[in-house]
């Protein structure tokens, strides 16, 4: 938690309103990047610098926050961003099926894997087939048919 302080009055004190030449000393490459922006936003150089000059003078008189004199840029490692995102509403999520689903045999009792369809002859009823099941079908054609 930081002291902030703003001025309530957008003119200062010790503001006189009278406007005197002053002689600086600026990095050339710094000034040409400045000088479009500040007559672009403040419609001069002049009024952007007093603009600044106002923002420092206040705070350092009001000991809020101090400006470092930091030359090279602060290096930030690894930069971790965590989101929590809610659950969304009738949101359908494919799963990947990590177990091979495989429909039983359907003659009674019989817990193997079907591998294919035959008809019984005397219901006129389809069933699933598993290996053993398919060679019995297969030596009875009077009684089953069996589906491709």
């Amino acid at each position: 938690m930081q002291k902030v302080h703003f001025s309530e009055n957008p003119y200062p004190e010790y503001l006189t309103g009278l406007r005197e030449p002053i002689s600086i000393r600026i990095d050339t490459g710094l000034y040409s990047a400045f000088k479009p922006l500040s007559k672009r936003v403040y419609g001069s150089t002049c009024h952007a610098v007093e603009v600044y000059m106002i923002g420092f003078v206040e705070t350092i008189q009001r000991g809020g926050v101090h400006f470092s004199n930091t030359v090279q840029p602060i290096k930030i490692d690894n930069i971790i961003i965590e989101r929590k995102l809610r659950e969304r509403r009738k949101l359908e999520v494919e799963t990947e099926v990590t177990e091979r689903m495989f429909m039983h045999c359907g003659i009674r009792d019989c817990k193997n894997e079907a591998i294919a369809r035959g008809i019984w002859i005397q219901r006129n009823q389809e069933y699933l087939l598993c290996k053993k099941h398919l060679e019995a079908a297969k030596s009875s054609p009077q009684t089953w048919r069996l589906i491709p």
